[in-house]
């Protein structure tokens, strides 16, 4: 199935806790209000309850299969886990600044040797293979006993947005193979900051996946050009792909096996 769902940088997904500098607003808080109110572009996914004490330690990766109809898109995971006063309690997150096919291309097209090298997702200064094969990139190896989180469910769908539509750029254009509706899909995987938490039986984990987490995070203004330089901003539409045999976005946690 697909999930879809829109970030405006006029008015930015909001994030709030983590690992930010704040003497009170650091750390872990519920997140429950901001799912709630902001669930047109947030995306959420809750587990069923645990039938056992969960023990993480390590980083979480987000492997997700999306497409997105702008130059350049950013992409958050936040896991939280939910306990019996149904606090959204957020425990660790990533980020990934994710460029398209068709922008690479362009940027890589004066400094190439007529190659037929893979297509690459950029982050700063790592590069990320874009394969749609088993392969794993040699930065983000699965260390020993990581195991897949249980299965995710969907709480609500994308409920449409009200902002007014932007006329199709030639990029869009590309992305969406020359107006015959095609999508470039592309695999990333996000690592979350390092965590150690045990989750309580009988909570529920959960999932948010977002196109930004503001103010901790700079926007991502949508034209893939330098932020310095920018001077005008544009709403991106993502779609995640889930629950298919071909796209099978996933979580994968670092757990510790019980002796």
């Amino acid at each position: 199935s697909e999930v879809t769902w829109r970030y405006d940088p006029r008015d930015p997904t909001p994030a709030i806790g983590g690992n930010i500098f704040h003497p009170r607003q650091a750390g872990m808080v519920d997140n429950a209000e901001v799912e709630r109110t902001r669930n047109r572009d947030i995306m959420i996914f809750t587990s069923p309850k645990l039938q056992r004490s969960l023990e993480i330690t390590g980083r979480v990766k987000a492997e997700l299969f999306v497409s997105y109809d702008t130059a350049v898109c950013d992409l958050f995971f936040r896991l939280c886990y939910v306990d019996g006063q149904n606090r959204s309690l957020n425990l660790c997150d990533g980020i990934l600044r994710v460029y398209s096919r068709c922008h690479n291309a362009q940027n890589d097209n004066d400094n190439s040797d007529d190659s037929d090298e893979t297509p690459e997702i950029r982050f700063g200064r790592r590069r990320i293979s874009d394969t749609s094969g088993p392969e794993t990139p040699s930065d983000a190896r699965i260390p020993p006993r990581w195991m897949e989180a249980p299965p995710l469910e969907s709480l609500h769908e994308e409920g449409g947005g009200e902002e007014e539509v932007e006329e199709e750029s030639d990029h869009k254009k590309q992305l969406d193979g020359q107006g015959a509706g095609e999508k470039i899909v592309q695999r990333v995987e996000i690592n979350s900051c390092p965590v150690a938490a045990i989750i309580p039986k009988g909570s529920r984990l959960r999932l948010q996946i977002s196109g930004g987490a503001f103010p901790r995070f700079a926007r991502n203004l949508g034209y893939g050009t330098h932020m310095a330089d920018e001077t005008k901003m544009r709403a991106t539409n993502h779609t995640l792909y889930v629950g298919m045999a071909t796209r099978p976005s996933k979580i994968v946690l670092p757990v510790i096996q019980s002796s």
